[in-house]
């Protein structure tokens, strides 16, 4: 009998091992606490992906890229093999296709039989791919999607289908074939958006939480929480929420991308910029967002690379180069013409034995006071053996924001949009803390 109860606590423990449900999760109430879908990145394609089961009778299991900035989800309904029956069209004019804001009737073109993404006199929505600038028109429709619910922030729940969420049809791939998304989920403030829809249909927090991986798909994955924490990403210890900043999420008045309609997309308030300690001399004014829709700083997937306006990255880069010089960082010129500042990796200290490079610490100063610490594993990547780059660009003549803020520089935080009282937060590094947002795990 002890034998027998031995291997029944040594079994109890590889199910938790490998993240299987949690005690916890089997005395969950019939409503979900939150949810949490794990994070794949391409490293082909740039975009980071969750698979989601999608529709009924079948239901598919489908990825979808995920987009800060997107107002509602978009998938490619002419996807061989969608022919859900739980489908629907939502009709040009009515109170949901209201919602969407910017719309058009839509009718099937002549011959195409009425099927999923055609119907007549449906509404008519754009869909767009911010990564490649690339969109198309499609009807709004939709349909029943499922999640796994998460107790404790670690361990998985029960799975939960949602009643039918709203998303709009894309009648060609807006996603490259190197990537096997059908669909981007938007995450944006907009009604619509995915944690927007999932707050209201089950009746949790209306606030998410984004771990980017920097590992590719298979060899770790990140995660995605709606409905708030606790967020546990072993091995650290508690609540990964202890170690956040957190300040204001602020609303831009124009949208860059769609005229006429409101922003959706999020900006925070960032007060100065240090590197090592000393302030960047720039005009601070460059940081606040003005009435035309200019300045501040925006959070954005749409690119891997961090960008500044001109008027910005000069005085940052001349002081960011003075600190690399006085560290001895000897720079080399790099074969790739992406980068345009590297260094030879043997020129670069290590911060006590075994600790990180020795490279200038960046910070942006938040409105609220709190500090976003930005180390070298953030925005330094290494080119081949001998050669690590800047992943911080000048954005050129056409930019528009202060800072857009790219995935590279969001991998490995943990951030946490706050719908409900408005608020962004941000741990900086996880690696400094021994952990990150890539974990071995099944997706």
């Amino acid at each position: 009998m002890a034998t027998l109860r031995l291997v029944i606590i040594i079994f109890s423990a590889a199910t938790v091992f490998f993240q299987g449900p949690s005690m916890a999760a089997l005395k969950e109430p019939n409503k979900p606490h939150a949810f949490i879908l794990p994070v794949a990145k391409n490293m082909n394609s740039g975009l980071y992906s969750v698979a989601i089961g999608f529709g009924t009778k079948p239901t598919v299991s489908t990825e979808f890229a995920l987009d800060l900035g997107g107002r509602f989800p978009w998938y490619e309904c002419f996807t061989p093999g969608y022919n859900s029956s739980s489908y629907r069209p939502i009709r040009y004019g009515s109170p949901k296709c209201k919602l969407a804001e910017d719309t058009s009737p839509l009718d099937c073109a002549v011959g195409v039989p009425v099927s999923p993404g055609c119907s007549n006199h449906s509404c008519q929505v754009a869909s767009y791919n911010p990564s490649y600038s690339v969109g198309c028109g499609g009807g709004l429709a939709q349909d029943v999607m499922s999640f796994i619910s998460t107790p404790d922030g670690s361990g998985l729940g029960s799975r939960f289908d949602s009643p039918p969420l709203i998303f709009a049809c894309c009648s060609f791939d807006l996603i490259p074939s190197s990537d096997s998304s059908l669909g981007m989920l938007g995450l944006s403030r907009h009604v619509l958006s995915l944690p927007m829809q999932l707050s209201s249909a089950f009746k949790i927090p209306r606030k998410f939480a984004l771990c980017l991986p920097s590992k590719p798909k298979g060899s770790g994955y990140g995660d995605l929480f709606i409905g708030g924490g606790p967020y546990s990403l072993p091995p650290l210890s508690g609540d990964a929420s202890h170690l956040f900043a957190s300040t204001p999420l602020l609303v831009n008045p124009v949208n860059e991308r769609y005229k006429g309609v409101p922003s959706y997309e999020y900006f925070i308030g960032v007060k100065s910029i240090k590197i090592e300690g000393e302030a960047v001399p720039l005009k601070k004014s460059l940081l606040s967002i003005r009435k035309d829709g200019s300045g501040g700083t925006k959070l954005s997937m749409a690119s891997p690379f961090t960008y500044f306006h001109p008027s910005i990255f000069e005085p940052f880069y001349e002081a960011f180069m003075a600190k690399a010089t006085e560290k001895k960082m000897v720079q080399v010129w790099a074969d790739d013409t992406t980068y345009i500042t590297c260094f030879d990796k043997k020129s670069i200290r290590r911060r006590g034995t075994n600790g990180p490079d020795d490279v200038p610490e960046i910070e942006l100063v938040l409105q609220s006071g709190g500090i976003w610490r930005i180390h070298g594993s953030d925005y330094m990547v290494d080119l081949d053996e001998r050669k690590t780059c800047l992943q911080l660009f000048d954005g050129g003549p056409d930019a528009v924001a202060g800072i857009v803020i790219g995935t590279r520089l969001l991998e490995d935080n943990l951030i946490e949009i706050d719908l409900e009282s408005s608020k962004f937060s941000v741990t900086s590094s996880l690696l400094v803390h021994n952990t990150s947002c890539s974990r071995f795990r099944t997706a």
